[in-house]
């Protein structure tokens, strides 16, 4: 029979029995795909081919496209596994002056070139930076040179006064084809390295599928901007709008600030869920996002009739590219997950701010190491403050103040005088003592390159801090069918 001819018939039998806005080709693709790779090889080959076949000819008009052959390598992530997997030979390292640096595991794939290196020996400083700490660069046989592309996690490990030492990872664009040998220029003017690269071993690389990643998510509302604390003396100000022009995401956000899912990597023994929580303007402070941000926002995943399911968090899977406002994250699920699957974010962390002002006369004629005792207390954040006192410095003025111990450790603070410039040659002095068990003390200096104003001064204190914002955000997914 003419494929056209089949094609036709099964239009017009669905014509009758399928609503026309019912999109099947969704769940048609998820069928075609909810096999892995390994499993429809280990099956029958053959009638698997029959069945692609098959289905092309009765999606006609319908775009197609086989799917990549995938691969996920714990600690690299995932893979393409068409063009061949090359890995180094063996881990190799150079030394001198009591620096050591080894390459452990270099992968490639048609997308990459992944390096896990570390650095030991590394002379401690009094001040600035170690050094060690440039990123590295790959050499190829040509003489040209490659640059990362992302990478460079990981800190630095130290006691105090002894050798430091850190290990990190960083990706850089793949290798010309065939390419087995290429040199590591480390960052410590250390010779160069020769990685001599070879084809992965059998099962090296665990096979993976992409397949569909639809879902539903929901979420609280938010006000667009923060309501801040009105500055100190009743005085009304209309709050900043808070800045969100961030860069376009990955992923459309139809439903405003929340969880989103990106992609779904199926093995032959469990599911990993790619997604991120996207700040997309209308939470009331900027998103929080640290290297503690995967253990923070660990959610809770529950399969149908509210059962939990253990699950692992995948930081080796990242996009290349950090995105403003939002939070990557990939957990692993073992098989089999009776759907649908629930995550449930209870919170996230925002960033605030609120300002407050206050003035003092400094009289016409001040002197250097003069001090105006002010006691004067003052709202910010929601907690209590108190102005100390003001000193005259030879360049500026430095601000003490106190609080009481119920303001949380991690919050920060900017002094300015609105309308002067401060320094360009002198950074500020501050600090934070909270060794007294009922006040914590803080100070803050303000400098100028020349003299500073004298008279009536305004000066304003900005207060930073993290908290937490409440959900929930949930995510559901249904899986493939077993």
């Amino acid at each position: 029979m003419n494929p056209k001819d089949t094609s036709r018939i099964l239009d017009t039998v669905a014509e009758e029995y399928i609503p026309d806005e019912v999109n099947l080709l969704p769940k048609i693709t998820a069928r075609l795909e909810r096999k892995t790779f390994t499993q429809t090889l280990r099956a029958r080959p053959a009638l698997a081919i029959l069945l692609v076949l098959l289905s092309l000819a009765l999606l006609t008009g319908v775009a197609y496209a086989i799917g990549r052959s995938l691969g996920y390598i714990p600690g690299v992530g995932i893979v393409e596994q068409g063009s061949g997997i090359y890995i180094l030979a063996e881990p190799v390292s150079v030394k001198r002056d009591g620096i050591t640096v080894k390459v452990n595991h270099v992968v490639v794939d048609s997308t990459r070139t992944f390096v896990d290196y570390q650095v030991d020996g590394i002379p401690p400083v009094a001040s600035g930076f170690p050094i060690c700490t440039d990123p590295p660069a790959l050499q190829l046989p040509d003489g040209s040179t490659l640059g990362f592309t992302s990478g460079g996690e990981g800190g630095m490990e130290s006691v105090s006064g002894k050798p430091m030492s850190f290990e990190t990872s960083y990706t850089f664009p793949p290798l010309p084809a065939q390419t087995q040998k290429v040199m590591f220029l480390s960052p410590c003017q250390m010779p160069a390295i020769k990685l001599v690269l070879v084809p992965a071993p059998v099962n090296f690389v665990t096979p993976a599928a992409e397949i569909g990643a639809t879902f539903e998510a929901s979420g609280p509302k938010f006000a667009s901007t923060p309501t801040l604390t009105p500055i100190f003396q009743g005085e009304a100000t209309t709050p900043e709008p808070y800045p969100y022009s961030f860069p376009a995401t990955p992923t459309s956000v139809p439903n405003g600030s929340g969880l989103y899912l990106d992609k779904v990597i199926e093995m032959e023994n469990s599911y990993i869920l790619t997604g991120n929580f996207t700040d997309a303007g209308d939470l009331p402070g900027a998103l929080e996002i640290g290297s503690t941000s995967a253990s923070e926002y660990r959610p809770h995943i529950e399969e149908a009739r509210g059962k939990p399911v253990q699950f692992t968090v995948r930081t080796d899977i990242q996009p290349e590219v950090n995105w403003g406002g939002v939070y990557n994250w990939a957990y692993e699920i073992p098989k089999p997950v009776n759907g649908p699957l629930k995550i449930t974010l209870d919170h996230v962390n925002i960033q605030k701010s609120d300002t407050t002002q206050f003035q003092f006369d400094t009289g016409p004629n001040p002197q250097v190491g003069q001090k105006w005792q002010l006691n004067l207390p003052l709202k910010l954040g929601g907690y209590d403050y108190v102005i100390d006192w003001v000193e005259m410095l030879k360049k500026g003025y430095l601000v003490r103040w106190h609080s009481g111990i119920d303001v949380p450790e991690g919050t920060s603070f900017t002094l300015t005088l609105p309308g002067i410039l401060p320094s360009t040659s002198e950074g500020p002095w501050g600090e934070e003592d909270r060794s007294r068990k009922d006040q914590v003390i803080y100070a803050q200096n303000f400098l100028m390159n020349g003299p500073g104003p004298t008279g009536i001064l305004t000066v304003e204190l900005t207060l930073y801090q993290t908290v937490p914002l409440p959900g929930p955000w949930t995510l559901n997914w249904m899986p493939p069918n077993p």
